[in-house]
């Protein structure tokens, strides 16, 4: 057992178009019964959430009421408190 493992390591998140002008898409490997998306900016307040319905494996997210700029996307899986990825989108 690698107590240095997280399961970070066993999902495969996909943000594209990364950078965007508006939609993006959000695709990962496995099945989770929810799964919560929040965006924040990079002063970590949250600018928008989605809730993510069980066993779906890509969700379409519009950015178009936004700012420019940097964020950061976090899918959680909140039934077990785990954070499943975390990656910056740039919004043009």
């Amino acid at each position: 057992l690698d107590i240095n493992s997280t399961g970070l390591n066993k999902e495969e998140v996909v943000i594209y178009p990364n950078p965007t002008d508006g939609n993006v898409t959000v695709t990962w490997k496995n099945n989770y019964d929810r799964l919560t998306l929040t965006i924040y900016d990079l002063q970590g307040r949250p600018v928008k959430t989605v809730q993510v319905e069980s066993d779906v494996n890509e969700i379409q997210v519009d950015l178009g009421e936004i700012a420019h700029g940097m964020y950061i996307f976090e899918l959680k899986d909140p039934k077990n408190n785990m954070i499943v990825n975390r990656m910056r989108v740039l919004k043009q």
